[in-house]
């Protein structure tokens, strides 16, 4: 399992270059898409997937990238 968690801001209007990536890319890997707190017009990508990172980074050139060491977390009911 990949410890490292992507946090990737960037602008809205470039949300489509990321959904395009994560169909090119892995579709049943999870990203998780949220509002960023800090500014109105960006959203905040999380992913684990390194390969899927890399290339939103590529293609959306003002995105700002933050990697955190998170384990993952298997809770089972």
């Amino acid at each position: 399992m990949n410890d490292e968690l992507y946090q990737i801001g960037l602008p809205l209007e470039r949300l489509s270059n990321v959904l395009m990536n994560w169909t090119c890319y892995e579709p049943r890997k999870k990203i998780i898409i949220s509002p960023s707190m800090k500014q109105e017009d960006y959203v905040v990508v999380e992913t684990r997937h390194t390969e899927l990172a890399s290339e939103i980074i590529k293609d959306v050139p003002e995105a700002k990238v933050k990697i955190l060491k998170e384990p993952v977390k298997i809770v089972k009911i």
